[in-house]
């Protein structure tokens, strides 16, 4: 198909460049089914390498330049619906715009192998948008109802091929698991895999240095520690108090004098729980296998392991879906029913000897249920901060029969992040969200003015990027210039010319980031936030639970980064935060 027919399809003026056409286009990959039965051991960037050559020499042949690097989107997570994604998720955002006018993948199966509702959604964003599917074979207009009675079609028969394909994978999974093979993708701690010799599968072998940790995390869990310590420099009585989790009144009673001197010996001995052991970890600097530190779910998690006790097993803790006001929401709850068999290798810990039943008797007195029947939401700010460092969202520390109040904390091991009181947190939020409703209030009220402003803003930002781009480009010519006349050797030139491109290249989308800016668009969004904003602030104190107040925040915020790094008496409240709203 040559390129004037292509620009009829697609709707693009005759007279515009090539460098632009290719800009409507957009690039879609992601790895199948089929091709892990074709390219077992090929890695999925591998796959998506492959097929994206095949998609650029379509383009080459046809436009005769490739798609641009910002135009493709390459899924590397493996996921059945669109919620599982996220490349999906930011292409059908994508052909809503006017600037796509097509999605080029290998086949149209690429594009939805999830249930009938995601392949429906798809279908209609595609149809609605006037948005062209391209394959190196085919160009699908879904406006056309004989293509779009292919494209239903094709995502049908992939959608049953999906089915069958994993029913009979996971049948096989399971004879696997029955055999005492082990199936799983990654190495649990303590083991690395090793292929079976003689039959298909996996097993595992023991790998001794983390053997040896888990073993050290045993004696600790069932004995809980009994040594002599060496004072270091600059310890206290609270940081070894801290170390071992014991109480700082028992530190000073096993020992004569409150203070110490360095190298001074200390005996201690104190029974050990997962935080205890976590902390005495990362103390001695012992690493775990992916991230920095040790956290007490590492902790309870390795000693629950039935890998460790020499068992496999299968659908402990399965996916499973569940409406929830009106949602689907995706839950994995321990189950009672699943299968576990003697593995084909050697357990680390003896499930018959003494410390492991100690190990087990002490889960089991901790496993008891303490969640009352009526369980109801402490934090109004609760899955609405994040810490700023690690990203995660910050939770409420209770203070029960203390006198001290609820504070809100990072619980990432070793966070810089500081936390402060839960009330002042709440306080500040309520009143920052109040100035934000008075900065919108008096931005609708003066919008002549505003504008003005904003206009005139722009106006100077984009003559100071031009003079910018002006010396970036006149730089560029110098090297040019520079090579030509032998004060530049290649090797300088392509770092010089490299680093000057990249910085073009910032310039300009700094540049179209400002031409984007709708001005008109803010003033629609402000307006209509104004009545949301109101309501929620004024039926904020009169909610009769916190959770009334934490979804009523909910609608509003979709999320507050909370930043403070100094703690103490004089910070209680230094604290700063940054609100994204949904409105």
């Amino acid at each position: 198909m040559n390129m004037e027919i292509i620009k009829k399809i697609l709707s693009i003026d005759n007279n515009l460049p090539i460098d632009q056409i290719v800009e409507f286009i957009l690039v879609y990959l992601r790895k199948s089914r089929k091709d892990a039965d074709y390219f077992k051991d090929e890695p999925i960037e591998k796959t998506l390498e492959r097929h994206e050559e095949q998609l650029q020499e379509w383009s080459i042949n046809t436009f005769g330049i490739k798609i641009p690097e910002k135009n493709i989107f390459r899924e590397v997570v493996s996921g059945d619906t669109i919620e599982d994604r996220p490349k999906m998720q930011e292409l059908l955002n994508k052909i809503e715009s006017d600037n796509v006018k097509a999605v080029l993948c290998i086949e149209i199966e690429r594009l939805a192998r999830g249930n009938t509702i995601d392949q429906g959604i798809i279908a209609q964003s595609f149809k609605y948008s006037n948005t062209k599917i391209i394959t190196p074979y085919k160009i699908y207009d879904l406006d056309n109802e004989d293509d779009l009675s292919y494209f239903e079609d094709g995502l049908f028969q992939s959608r049953k091929y999906l089915q069958y394909v994993k029913k009979i994978l996971k049948r096989g999974r399971i004879r696997s698991v029955k055999e005492g093979k082990y199936i799983s993708s990654h190495e649990p701690y303590g083991y690395k895999k090793k292929k079976l010799e003689n039959e298909k599968g996996y097993t595992l072998e023991i790998n001794e240095d983390e053997a040896k940790i888990i073993n050290l995390i045993a004696d600790l869990y069932a004995y809980g520690i009994d040594t002599t310590y060496k004072v270091k420099k600059d310890d206290t009585i609270g940081s070894i108090s801290k170390i071992y989790s014991m109480k700082k009144s028992e530190l000073i009673s096993n020992n004569a004098d409150s203070k110490f001197n360095m190298n001074d010996v200390i005996n201690i001995k104190c029974d050990m729980g997962t935080s205890s052991i976590a902390t005495y970890l990362n103390y001695l600097e012992i690493k775990p296998k992916k991230n920095k530190y040790w956290t007490p779910n590492m902790i309870r998690n390795i000693l629950s392991s039935p890998t460790i006790y020499g068992y496999v097993t299968w659908g402990k803790r399965q996916t499973v879906s569940v409406m929830k006001n009106g949602e689907l929401v995706k839950t994995r709850p321990n189950s009672n029913n699943y299968i576990k068999v003697k593995g084909k290798f050697k357990p680390i810990l003896d499930e018959n000897d003494e410390r492991t039943k100690i190990i087990i008797n002490k889960k089991n007195n901790l496993s008891i249920d303490r969640t009352p029947n009526s369980f109801s939401i402490q934090n109004p700010l609760a899955g609405i901060i994040k810490c700023p460092i690690c990203n995660k969202n910050m939770i409420r520390r209770p203070y029960n029969n203390r006198n001290r109040v609820d504070t809100l904390y990072c619980k990432t091991a070793r966070c810089k992040t500081v936390g402060s009181d839960l009330h002042l947190v709440e306080e500040r939020l309520i009143d920052s969200l109040k100035d934000v409703l008075k900065e919108y209030k008096n931005y609708v009220d003066n919008y002549n003015e505003e504008y003005k402003k904003e206009i005139n803003k722009n106006d100077n930002l984009m003559t100071i990027i031009d003079n910018e781009l002006n010396k970036a480009n006149n730089k560029l010519e110098r090297c040019y210039d520079l090579l030509e006349d032998g004060t530049y050797g290649k090797d300088i030139f392509n770092k010089r010319v490299d680093k000057l491109k990249i910085e073009i290249n910032n310039l300009n989308e700094r540049k179209k980031e400002i031409k984007d800016i709708d001005i008109i668009k803010k003033y629609e969004e402000r307006k209509k936030a104004i009545p949301l904003l109101k309501i929620a602030l004024d039926s904020y104190s009169k909610c009769d639970t916190i959770k009334q107040k934490n979804d009523l925040l909910h609608s509003i915020i979709d999320y507050v980064i909370y930043e403070k790094t100094k703690g103490g008496r004089g910070y209680e409240d230094k604290f700063k935060l940054k609100i994204k709203l949904k409105i």
